[in-house]
Parts: C-alpha cells; structure tokens; sequence
C-alpha cells in the first residue's frame, strides 16, 4: 500500500427514500446517507464531491445536516487546502458548495456538463429531470470558470488517483480510483448506490440510463480487480461496518492496512 495516500469518507447527513432498487419499495424509514470523500496524495487534498449547501440541504429535508467545513475540519483540512475538487456528477448533495472552490482545480467530465446543457435547453420537455436535482446556475459558472479542468473520459488527477467514467446516473457521472498497490480504493459516488446493485446487478431507483448503468457496474467491478475496495455511494450498511473515528468519518485506508 502506498504510504502516503489516505482516503476519508466524510457522511454529512442523511434523507428519507421510497426506493433504493429499481422497481422496489424500499423498507419504511430507510435512510440514505449523503457522502463526499478525501483522498489525501502527500501533501496534497483531494475533494471528491463537496456536498449539499444549507439552502438545498433545507430545501431537501437532510437529516442532522453538517455543513462541508465541519466535515473537513474533522481531519484537519480546510476548504483553502484543497487544491483539486473531483464532482463526480452535477446533483445537488455531490456539487451543491462547488462555488467555494476559487483557488482549486476543479475536473468534471464533458459530458455531464453537455447532458445538463442539453436538457436546460429544453425546459418544456426536461424539466422533470433538473428541477429537483441541480442548481442550473452551476452548469454556466463551471463552463467559464478558467479554474475548471473539464475532461473527456480516463483521466489521472493526481499520482495514483483517475478519474473513469460512469454513466448511467447522469449522463456523465465520473468515479474515482485511488491505487493502493494490490488494494485499489473506487470512490463510485452514485454509480453504484450500495452492493446489493452488483450483488444482483439491478440499477439505482433513480438512474437515468439502465444499460449504461449496468456496463459502469461491471467497469466498476473490473477496477477494483480482485482485492480492491469498492465505496458505494450511498449505502448505510457498508457504512456501518467501518470504523468511524468521529461522528461521520471513516478513514478507508485503514479498512485495507
């Protein structure tokens, strides 16, 4: 394992859900937990998502709801420490404080930015798909903003850390892979909602393409070879079973040391 990588997940609240699997109900009071990671690569932080801000977190019912700066300070890093934010995917509880990022270089995949452009285009017919999900101000402030790198599929990021695209959710939803030797860490943010997706490869509740879906699950599979760690995004009991330091953080390169 590489030494001087470490991979944080940070939960900063939950919200209720009818449905985690496509087609099914999902238990009453079930709880999906709301994530963003770190990943630290020597001196250098890493954000993977940045969460809700308060107002969208408000407007979306978050259960005990912790702003992103708490959750950073809890290992010691602030927002003017991160030199590279990772949006994964443009909703509302992964991109929601991008606008804070000034000084840091920002990755997105090219064809999140034109899948939302594209359905801004046509309110009439789209709106159904943004209105609940995305700040459409964020699609014209990442466009101009000479801080964001927008790429278009494999990427590397960092020593070690790239980005992969994996449609399916959003048009162009990106994971993360984090090579730790023989232990490769994949951050799939909504790729994959919980294991239960690969065990029985069925898609999330909420996914906008089922057959690209089901192609990342197997591409997420294939990442993470045959030792790696695959994070989903938003699953309760994997979280449960890792060890938490303080309130929300669980430090994954720990689970493979």
């Amino acid at each position: 394992m590489r030494r001087d990588t470490r991979v944080w997940s940070l939960t900063y609240g939950a919200q209720a859900t009818p449905s985690v699997l496509l087609g099914e109900p999902a238990p009453p009071g079930t709880l999906l937990p709301l994530s963003f990671w770190v990943v630290r690569v020597g001196s250098s932080a890493i954000l993977v998502d940045c969460g809700a801000n308060p107002e969208w977190a408000m407007k979306k019912s978050v259960i005990e709801y912790q702003p992103m700066e708490t959750m950073l300070a809890r290992i010691g890093v602030s927002v003017t420490d991160v030199d590279i934010l990772i949006l994964t995917h443009l909703h509302w509880d992964h991109a929601g404080n991008a606008e804070r990022f000034h000084g840091a270089r920002i990755v997105v995949q090219q064809a999140e930015l034109d899948g939302w452009s594209y359905m801004l285009a046509d309110p009439a017919t789209y709106s159904w798909a943004y209105e609940q999900r995305i700040d459409p101000s964020q699609i014209a402030l990442l466009r101009n903003s000479p801080n964001v790198d927008v790429v278009s599929g494999v990427a590397e990021i960092a020593p070690g850390v790239t980005v992969h695209p994996g449609p399916g959710h959003t048009a162009g939803l990106q994971y993360v892979k984090v090579e730790l030797g023989d232990h490769p860490i994949v951050l799939t943010s909504d790729a994959v909602f919980s294991r239960e997706n690969l065990v029985r490869m069925v898609p999330n509740s909420n996914t906008l393409n089922v057959v690209e879906t089901l192609a990342t699950f197997s591409a997420v599979k294939a990442a993470a070879r045959e030792r790696g760690l695959i994070v989903p995004g938003h699953d309760q009991t994997f979280l449960s079973e890792l060890p938490s330091s303080s309130p929300g953080v669980r430090d994954l390169t720990s689970v493979l040391s």
